[in-house]
């Protein structure tokens, strides 16, 4: 047992794993939604023109990837991306803390079945 102590690290080292475009993204989405910056969580959970701050859910992606850019900050990887390659991709960032627009939608129907739904009249037996 002691010559397995001589061979095996005691720590992990780093792993050598490259950090791809969306992991950048998806860094900085969590700072801003977590901090609410620019209003991002309405821009990013808008499903429809309804809710949508610009009128359309298009043009709030857009804003949204702009917004992204511009806190990355320029000489980054995100920085120096086009807007339409950061939106392009921004969804996968969303997807990983299951705030995309599919699974808003999903939860605002939900929540608005519940909302319409009639309580439960009560029953008695004669």
């Amino acid at each position: 047992m002691s010559e397995l102590n001589n061979w095996v690290p005691s720590e992990l080292p780093t792993p050598n794993r490259k950090t791809s475009l969306v992991d950048d993204i998806a860094d900085i989405f969590e700072t801003m939604w977590n901090n609410n910056i620019e209003n991002f969580r309405t821009l990013a959970s808008s499903t429809d023109k309804d809710d949508a701050v610009e009128g359309t859910v298009a043009i709030d992606k857009i804003l949204l990837a702009r917004l992204i850019k511009q806190a990355a900050g320029e000489g980054s990887r995100v920085g120096n991306a086009k807007v339409g390659d950061i939106a392009r991709v921004m969804h996968h960032a969303a997807k990983r803390y299951g705030v995309d627009r599919k699974s808003i939608a999903a939860r605002k129907a939900e929540y608005r079945a519940v909302e319409q739904a009639r309580p439960a009249q009560p029953t008695y037996a004669n």
